[in-house]
This record gives structure tokens, sequence and C-alpha cells, in this order.
């Protein structure tokens, strides 16, 4: 385990492309804009240390510099970044992002949706103080981890490509959208705790074949059980305890 401040001599390693210093003992404060000097690093792996990172780039340092960096990868769970990188305005190839377990408050800023447009899959946002309604606009995500923020508004659909959706612990209402029940190749859907209300869609059967996990617990949700839980397919975790659900188990459970 390596422990102390990041080496200076890292940022002499001008051909990396790669570095991961997660998982450490690693501690002090770190401006984001020293990694600027690594101008083929595309994969960056700062999580769990000890570590301050300063994501404002300096006056100093000009929006050309800032370009040239291209990440593929940047996570930075537990750094105790406060805000949305400015940086990240100029990823566009960015397919894998971690904020989660920092201090970031407030509204996601709308230009954040340019971020990997077309190429982020993996987006974790959770554990931190994110308010505001949010809109899935990138279009190959597959993980979404948004927990344990202050989410409001409707639930979030993310687009078809999703298969794990993680929205436990926030603040979303009214119904579930019927819309969901589009996404052909989700596997895990997590919207507990949460106030959503209404019934659970019927149109979950479409979900037979792909979703494995589904999580609707401690919400306002009332009416019956859809009989088409019964064609379960790959469901091995249904959890709808802390609700006003009534009626009649189905039968066909009994399968499953």
């Amino acid at each position: 385990m390596i422990q102390g401040s990041i080496p200076n001599s890292i940022f002499e390693l001008v051909s990396l492309a790669y570095l991961d210093l997660s998982s450490n003992n690693l501690s002090g404060v770190v401006k984001l804009d020293m990694f600027y000097k690594l101008k083929n690093l595309i994969h960056l792996y700062l999580s769990k240390n000890g570590l301050s990172l300063l994501t404002k780039s300096s006056s100093t340092i000009s929006s050309n510099v800032t370009a040239c960096l291209r990440l593929e990868s940047l996570g930075c769970s537990s750094c105790n970044v406060t805000e949305f990188p400015d940086f990240l305005r100029t990823q566009e190839d960015l397919s894998y992002l971690d904020l989660s377990n920092n201090k970031i408050h407030g509204d996601i800023p709308k230009w954040a949706k340019d971020i990997g447009k077309d190429s982020l899959s993996y987006l974790n946002l959770s554990c931190n103080f994110l308010t505001g309604r949010l809109d899935l606009q990138w279009t190959n995500l597959q993980l979404i981890d948004l927990r344990s923020n202050m989410f409001e508004g409707p639930a979030s659909i993310p687009p078809p490509s999703a298969r794990v959706l993680l929205a436990s612990n926030n603040r979303f209402v009214g119904e579930i959208p019927s819309t969901i029940c589009t996404l052909a190749s989700l596997k895990i859907l997590d919207l507990s705790y949460n106030s959503l209300s209404g019934g659970i869609p019927w149109c979950f059967k479409n979900f037979s074949d792909k979703l494995s996990v589904l999580d609707l617990r401690s919400n306002k949700l009332h009416g019956t059980l859809p009989s088409s839980f019964g064609k379960c397919g790959s469901l091995h975790t249904l959890v709808l305890n802390g609700n006003q659900l009534g009626g009649q188990l189905p039968p066909s459970l009994l399968s499953c």
C-alpha cells in the first residue's frame, strides 16, 4: 500500500497512458491540472485514498492545454470533490466516470450532457448531494448508479442500452413510467426508498427474459401485483415491502 503524497516524479512520465493509484493510503491536496502534463493519459483512477482533489483549473492553464487531455476513464470516488470537474467539458470520449462518495452539491450542470455523449457507458454519481431533475441523455449508458442523492421529480429513465439502474434513496415522485418497460436489456432495477406512487406497471412482463433483480421497497405504491411476475424468466430477487400493495400473490410466482 502506497502512503503519503503522490510523487512528483509521476508527472514526468509523459508517455504514461494508464495510471491507477486507487485504494491506497495517499493523502494531501492534489490539483487535477497537474495531470495535464501527461498528454498521453487515457485512464486515471484516484479513488479511495485520503486525497482532496481540486478540480478547478488555475488561471494559468489555458483551454488548449486542458483539451489535450483525452480521457476514456476517470475514477475519483472518495476524493473530497465538491463540484463537477470543469475539464470534463472537453472529454468527448469518456466511457467510465466515477464521482461517487464525494461532496458535490446542487444540480448537474447543463454542459454535463455532452460528456462522452456517445461513449459513456458507466456513470456513478452515488453518495453525493445532487439535486434537481435528472435527464439521462447519454446514448450508450449501461450502468447508472444514482443512489443516495436528492434527485427530485419523476424517476429518470435511462437509454435502451441500460443494464443496471440503481436510484435508491432519492426523492423521486409520481408513477413509475411505463416507458421503463422498453428497456429490453435491463437486468437490475432498484428504485427503493423514494416516494413513487401509483401501481406497478403491468407492462413489467416485458422484463421477463432479462430482469434478475427488482427492488421497489419503501415507496408509496398501491394496487395489486401484476400477474406477469409469474413469467419471471431470470428474476431471482423481488423486494416490495414497505408499500401499500394489496390483493393476492400471483400463484405463478411459485415457478420462479
